[in-house]
């Protein structure tokens, strides 16, 4: 008896299960006469670390924060000046926020990366210019919830653009940032405020005593 036209037909398909259901992705799925063969590709955990130095000289009390699509891990450098963060999922794109104590005067960074395995990822921290100043609310009280994000302009490579929430954990707002142009950005979870067009210029020196006063709708773009 001839085998039906269907039955001949190999079909190459990709599936792919949502990690938040299954933790794993499936590929190559083949279905033929024959039994079928899955090609499976699982997540495994990796390590981050590397040592962050000013000049050739360990920095200590750096915090370090390791970020990925569903968790993160902070750690704080020793006099060594360096770090290490375990249990890391990956395939998957990580982001490294370093965090020096502001008393350096060191610039924060922030490194962006898809990784598949171990990482090491030193740091050589920079002196950087000083930007202080609040968020508030538009009746003038202190800003508290979701934090707008300073995002530098006109910076490569893409993997250290420096982009990353503005406000400290008290809610202020207090950091040291490399020379350069700076915006202040809105997430949407900041909804139902809006954000003045914001630009700050440190070039060339710190930039202190700032207030910037949230909206209940987009203000005017400034034109020159």
């Amino acid at each position: 008896m001839p085998i039906p036209k269907y039955r001949r037909i190999l079909v190459t398909l990709t599936i792919v299960i949502p990690l938040g259901i299954m933790g794993l992705t499936f590929s190559d799925v083949q279905f033929s006469d024959r039994p079928t063969a899955i090609g499976v590709i699982a997540q495994t955990t990796v390590s981050i670390s590397g040592i962050i130095d000013h000049s050739g000289i360990p920095v200590s009390g750096v915090e370090v924060m390791v970020s990925w699509d569903t968790g993160s891990q902070s750690i704080t450098t020793g006099a060594n000046g360096f770090y290490s963060v375990s249990n890391v999922p990956a395939p998957g794109r990580i982001t490294i926020r370093i965090i020096p104590p502001l008393a350096t005067g060191l610039a924060r960074e922030t490194f962006t990366s898809w990784i598949t395995g171990d990482l090491t990822q030193n740091f050589n921290l920079v002196p950087g210019y000083r930007l202080q100043g609040e968020i508030h609310n538009p009746d003038g009280s202190p800003y508290i919830g979701f934090s707008p994000v300073i995002r530098a302009i006109g910076t490569e490579p893409l993997e250290t653009v420096f982009n990353e929430p503005i406000m400290n954990p008290d809610g202020d707002v207090d950091m040291y940032v490399r020379p350069g142009f700076y915006a202040i950005l809105r997430p949407s979870e900041m909804s139902p405020y809006f954000l003045p067009p914001t630009i700050f210029d440190l070039r060339s020196g710190d930039v202190t005593g700032q207030v910037i006063t949230l909206s209940y709708r987009p203000g005017p773009f400034p034109v020159e």
